[in-house]
């Protein structure tokens, strides 16, 4: 008997502990997938965490006052700015013919999926799939700016 009640006790023990750690895990995930900040709550996002994120931009764009160079134009001031506006920069046809501003429901958009909001974009990125990756990108964009 004794050592069948340590067995008992040792699966119990187990199930109880797997069953907290799935439930951990679940809302981990659930948080997650949630959208921690909605567009109206950007000054939430935090630009600090956008720029480590945004080093995947940084690898194709200039994001420093005046500097030319990169494979994509300079996000230096792209908050707000015309869509395919940057002097000296050879935009597509779709991308100069996009018009609008880049604001944050339309930098939102074009980060998820680029190819999606601009067909045509010589943009060769998949996007980002989080939602608050995005938002924190948005809110070191902000920063980049006069």
């Amino acid at each position: 008997m004794f050592p069948l009640s340590i067995f008992g006790r040792v699966i119990a023990g187990s199930v109880a502990a797997a069953l907290v750690v799935s439930l951990w895990i679940l809302f981990a995930q659930a948080s997650e997938t949630q959208p921690a900040n909605e567009l109206g709550q950007l000054e939430q996002a935090s630009a600090e965490k956008g720029y480590v994120r945004a080093s995947v931009c940084r690898s194709c764009h200039k994001v420093e006052k005046d500097q030319d160079g990169g494979f994509g134009p300079n996000l230096w001031n792209v908050f707000n700015r015309e869509k395919g506006s940057v002097p000296g920069y050879s935009y597509t046809k779709a991308m100069r013919n996009a018009g609008g501003q880049w604001d944050k429901q339309s930098l939102k958009q074009f980060l998820e999926q680029p190819k999606t909001l601009i067909p045509g974009t010589r943009m060769n990125f998949a996007g980002i799939p989080k939602e608050q990756d995005r938002l924190n990108i948005i809110a070191y964009l902000k920063t980049l700016s006069d």
